[in-house]
């Protein structure tokens, strides 16, 4: 998930800024627990006001907290297609998504057909 989102260009082989840092680690929780991770926690976690730490986050990885989340459900629910048996609605709750208009949604948009057609 971190390789996949730019940190400034100009900062990389310097030293990053706290900002970055935390803004690293939120996407490496985000990568370990998608079906979980909310953003009042993680400003909890890190000692932030949600609405500040969510601008930090925009700032740094030009997408929102929820997008990045919802991408990284959908990843791993096109993993889950592909590589298990279980039905789709099996599927959305392991990665934590509960309205099945959305899921449907999102997975078209990212993989051009519907969660069923991966069976």
């Amino acid at each position: 998930m971190v390789r996949n989102y730019r940190v400034d260009d100009h900062n990389i082989g310097k030293n990053l800024s706290k900002r970055q840092i935390i803004v690293i680690e939120i996407l490496k929780d985000i990568n370990d627990n998608y079906a979980t991770v909310k953003l009042s926690d993680e400003a909890v976690k890190y000692g932030y006001n949600k609405n500040y730490l969510s601008n930090i986050f925009k700032s740094i990885v030009e997408d929102t907290f929820s997008n990045i989340v919802n991408k990284q459900r959908i990843i791993n629910a096109h993993i889950l297609l592909d590589t298990t048996a279980l039905p789709v609605t099996e599927v959305m709750k392991k990665v934590g998504i509960k309205n099945k208009t959305f899921f449907y949604r999102k997975y078209e948009e990212r993989y051009k057909a519907s969660p069923g057609k991966k069976r």
